[in-house]
């Protein structure tokens, strides 16, 4: 293991490569490498033509995360669990300009493992019939990204599809503590993730592992049960002093909930506002108020905070219980009517999940347009 700067790290990116990159939102991102990427980029026109893979949306809606890749030249193809925190990125693909595919974030997850393992790729039903599907265009998000990469494939008389292995020329993680060996370990960071499998991953595809850390700790001074990223699978660390770029998020420099050092107490939490997200949301933990713990996600705990209330606690938020219900059924029936007209109709009607509502009921016509 080497201790190098950010700025030497962008400059091991060469063209052509494929390079996987940790992070959940503005969580976990090794923001300063990729920064680095960014400068050198538009100071040498360097590297070019790369291939990213990254499982979660990464970035602040805005130019952080992978939005520091976000220039033509500079990106070929993008393999996205999700596209919504990169808008530069999503601009590129839009103007044809990269190939772009959208892939299940849960798939990507799986992917490295399969990679590490030396596997052709998952083989899973996620998206069968869907436009993951390639009777439906395998993901593929624009004329230009042509090739299809994902197939559907025939298994003891079923049919799967097929996400293949790819080889990983370099991947960019980020830990909290690096020791002098390259052992990492993540107590200041917000989620463990895949940094463990992308290693993995790296290392059997024969490419370079980079990782961010915030401190070096003398060797052997690590608990062997705190490291996430043994030192085996790490070529290089960068240590980062900026608290701007290796914050607990984009948004907070450090949140101890986050880390588990503290559980805030729910009733500190301020209640959100009415919105179509915590209408639904709010209805579906009261339907399933006796089976909460195992509920998990970003979705879900976006809200937890006020919903507890809602679910039958002391608390309740502002707006009156009647109120919630009445929208409720508004939003959810707006939304059944455009669901039932793609699955055959109400006489075929099948229980749609939190996601589909979410993506179907549109703010404007509900009349709950939180814009205005």
């Amino acid at each position: 293991m080497r201790i190098i700067t950010a700025r030497e790290a962008a400059e091991r990116l060469r063209d052509g490569m494929s390079v996987a990159v940790s992070g959940f939102g503005g969580c976990c991102h090794p923001e300063a490498i990729t920064a680095a990427v960014e400068d050198r980029f538009l100071a040498e026109a360097a590297p070019r033509d790369l291939t990213l893979l990254f499982a979660a949306s990464t970035g602040d809606r805005k130019t952080r995360g992978m939005g520091h890749f976000g220039y033509e030249g500079l990106v070929k193809r993008v393999i996205a669990g999700g596209w919504r925190g990169t808008p530069r990125l999503g601009n590129l693909a839009l103007e044809e300009k990269i190939e772009a595919y959208c892939w299940p974030q849960g798939v990507i997850a799986q992917l490295y493992r399969a990679i590490a393992a030396g596997q052709p790729g998952v083989i899973t039903h996620i998206g069968l019939g869907s436009f993951m599907d390639p009777n439906n265009g395998g993901g593929r998000m624009n004329n230009a990204t042509r090739i299809p990469l994902v197939e559907r494939v025939s298994l003891r008389g079923r049919d799967w599809l097929l996400y293949p292995s790819m080889r990983l020329d370099c991947v960019l993680l980020r830990g909290t503590t690096a020791d002098e060996d390259g052992n990492v370990t993540m107590e200041d960071e917000a989620f463990p993730l895949d940094v463990l499998a992308m290693a993995q991953a790296g290392r059997n595809s024969g490419g370079m592992v980079i990782v961010q850390v915030k401190q070096i700790a003398r060797r052997g001074s690590l608990a062997p049960g705190d490291i996430r990223i043994p030192g085996a699978l790490v070529d290089y660390v960068v240590v980062c002093e900026d608290p701007a770029q290796h914050g607990i998020s984009f948004g907070e420099t450090d949140n101890p909930s986050y880390t588990g050092r503290l559980q805030a107490a729910a009733g500190s939490l301020e209640p959100l506002p009415l919105s179509v997200d915590k209408v639904i949301q709010r209805r579906a933990f009261q339907e399933l108020a006796e089976c909460l713990q195992p509920l998990d996600g970003g979705g879900a705990l976006a809200v937890a905070g006020d919903l507890g209330g809602a679910c039958g606690g002391a608390k309740r938020g502002p707006v009156a219980q009647r109120d919630i219900d009445a929208v409720g059924r508004q939003c959810i029936g707006r939304a059944l009517r455009p669901f039932d007209q793609r699955h055959g109709g109400v006489g075929q009607r099948r229980k749609p999940d939190l996601f589909q509502l979410r993506c179907i009921v549109d703010p404007v016509e509900v009349g709950m347009d939180q814009r205005k």
